[in-house]
């Protein structure tokens, strides 16, 4: 192993270390206040300014939900992956660099997607099965997916459905879209990798 791999090999590793460090300051966001001490202050310190670079993208929230975390993570994914093809082969292919961030492109897609279309069809099961459920919780959901059905619905008709109605169209649509995506992605990274 060459001097230039086995340096490629330490930031892949550290960059994975670093990775499972966000993870892990993200999980105790879920509970702060509550977990304190000396080792969550250098935890955060070390982890916050790399967060606070994507939590200063405003699209990134939605209401209460903060999809920064997401993002972070999936770029550090993709400089592991750089990092790692660098380690292995010890040359440096620009087709594959396109083809990791067109990867993280795509994740990072396919994961909102996947998101939309499974707080749809729970939000369809609560309308249909729960209707008298009311939860805080439900009211932050709809705000989001109102919007959401709203603009994928004005695509192909300016009509007014029923909620539940508009979720069980925008689901179908957006499985629809994400199969086709994922083929058409798919295709692409066969291309180019031949290239």
């Amino acid at each position: 192993m060459s001097p230039f791999q086995a340096v490629f090999q330490f930031l892949a590793a550290a960059v994975s270390v670093y990775m499972l460090l966000i993870i892990f300051r993200v999980l105790l966001s879920w509970f702060q206040g509550r977990i304190n001490g000396r080792g969550v202050e250098i935890l955060m310190k070390i982890t916050d300014p790399y967060l606070n670079k994507f939590r200063s993208f405003s699209w990134l929230r939605f209401g209460m939900l903060d999809f920064s975390p997401v993002v972070a993570i999936a770029v550090l994914g993709m400089v592991s992956q750089i990092c790692t093809s660098l380690a292995v082969s010890g040359t440096l292919d620009p087709m594959l660099i396109v083809v990791y961030i067109l990867n993280t492109i795509w994740s990072f897609i396919s994961f909102f997607i996947n998101l939309f279309i499974a707080l749809m069809i729970f939000r369809l099961v609560t309308v249909l099965f729960f209707s008298t459920w009311n939860h805080q919780i439900l009211f932050q959901i709809d705000s989001l997916l109102y919007k959401a059905v709203a603009r994928i619905l004005g695509f192909f008709t300016t009509k007014t459905v029923k909620f539940s109605t508009g979720l069980a169209i925008s689901a179908g649509i957006l499985l629809v879209i994400r199969i086709g995506l994922g083929f058409g992605f798919s295709w692409l990274f066969s291309f180019l990798m031949s290239l």
